[in-house]
């Protein structure tokens, strides 16, 4: 949040903001979501690639509703609910599947826009997601 904040100056961040240089060691743990109308629920058009080795799948091109259940709910709400009031959100739970050995999760979304950080039509978030032990 330190990088985002001085950027925001309430406003959400664009996506070339996050293309810069001190964005580049946070994008393995990144996920980009946009609002699909069609599908009525957020598409993942970016999973990091260190989500993917902690997770152990690939989720771009999945909507979030498909984590199933309660989980895709709070997912799809809680996106829903950044691009509505346009500021940060944040989550965490524990983890009990496959076995792995992070069963913490910390998340921070915040509203992105894909062209000008000024731009009042939100329709995409940026997620930052860390495991921990």
């Amino acid at each position: 949040m330190s990088l985002c904040n001085p950027l925001r100056n309430d406003a959400p961040l664009s996506l070339q903001q996050m293309q810069t240089r001190p964005f580049l060691a946070f994008w393995p743990s990144m996920i980009v979501n946009r609002w699909d109308s069609d599908a009525n629920d957020f598409l993942t058009t970016f999973w990091g690639t260190r989500l993917v080795e902690a997770c152990g799948l690939e989720q771009t091109g999945q909507h979030v509703r498909s984590a199933g259940g309660e989980t895709g709910e709070i997912l799809h709400h809680s996106h829903a609910e950044v691009i509505k009031t346009g500021e940060p959100l944040y989550l965490g739970g524990q983890l009990d599947w496959f076995n792995k050995s992070h069963r913490r999760w910390d998340q921070v979304t915040l509203p992105l826009t894909r062209e000008n950080p000024a731009e009042k039509d939100l329709s995409a978030t940026i997620s930052f997601l860390v495991f921990a032990g």
